[in-house]
């Protein structure tokens, strides 16, 4: 499965080390260097998966993340349909900044998972393979329930 995935990060050698690794992974990356232009991005785009960094100019990770699941949770309780299906991408968050309680935080607000800055290219790969593999569950239950629906 070819993803798209947006990176966010406001350190121009670790957004192009992560763009980097993404294309060579076979999928395709979308950069941002600040929180708007992410939030943006992810409203804007059908992302598969979100690489956030916590620190970032305008918004933080933390306060995407928020925006994004509350936009979430939102769209689902007005659908008359109970079968929502899975658009919100996935978020795994990247940070230097690396504490218990951010990654408690960042998990409880709906990231995937919490990567702690520096991590090695392998560790990354095995992350977003587990992410990808998670998001293919989600929408395979998603065309199930729609077709036991149909019937």
């Amino acid at each position: 499965m070819r993803a798209k995935i947006l990176i966010v990060d406001d350190d121009r050698d670790i957004l192009l080390g992560l763009e980097n690794r993404i294309t060579y992974m076979g999928h395709e990356p979308v950069t941002a260097d600040n929180g708007k232009d992410a939030l943006r991005l992810i409203e804007q785009g059908d992302f598969d998966l979100v690489l956030l960094d916590l620190e970032l100019p305008v918004l933080s990770g933390l306060e995407i993340l928020e925006r994004v699941r509350g936009a979430s949770h939102s769209e689902r309780r007005t659908e008359e349909d109970t079968s929502a299906t899975y658009t919100t991408p996935l978020i795994i968050i990247l940070t230097a900044f690396g504490t218990i309680e951010r990654a408690v935080q960042a998990i409880q607000l709906g990231a995937f998972d919490f990567l702690t800055k520096p991590f090695s290219a392998d560790h990354l790969t095995v992350v977003v393979n587990k992410a990808l593999a998670t998001l293919a569950l989600h929408r395979q239950v998603d065309v199930l329930r729609q077709e036991v629906d149909d019937r």
